[in-house]
């Protein structure tokens, strides 16, 4: 569809090589240690329930079930930071905005794949 994905982390740049290679990641990787976009996007960091909800618990076991291995956060790592999935135009407008719950709340795919079509319209 002629889209550019971008991920941010608040991760130590030196940190992302090795998270994108262990999630098997093909898109670019931008860090933002002071989390600015994070305020920006109006992201907010999760209540101790939002971070350890069952359905959070559930999905980590679901992945270690399928051969995923936990993995120890860095000693800077901030669980309870929520992300959000965004489309932003080619005009830079935020055309779709999603802001998570839960560390494991991700948009429906139909809704960003429906946000990209809207732009070729």
């Amino acid at each position: 569809m002629g889209a550019k994905i971008l991920v941010v982390s608040f991760a130590k740049p030196e940190r992302l090589a090795d998270h994108q290679i262990y999630l098997g990641l093909r898109f670019t990787i931008a860090a933002d240690v002071e989390r600015r976009a994070y305020r920006d996007y109006g992201l907010l960091t999760g209540s101790f329930f939002q971070i350890w909800h069952p359905k959070v618990i559930f999905k980590y076991i679901s992945l270690a079930m399928r051969g995923m291995k936990p993995r120890m956060p860095s000693r800077d790592a901030d669980l309870a930071q929520l992300g959000g999935d965004f489309v932003i135009g080619s005009d830079g407008r935020v055309v779709y905005a999603f802001t998570s719950t839960r560390p494991d709340d991700r948009p429906p795919v139909d809704d960003l794949l429906d946000a990209l079509k809207a732009q070729d319209g």
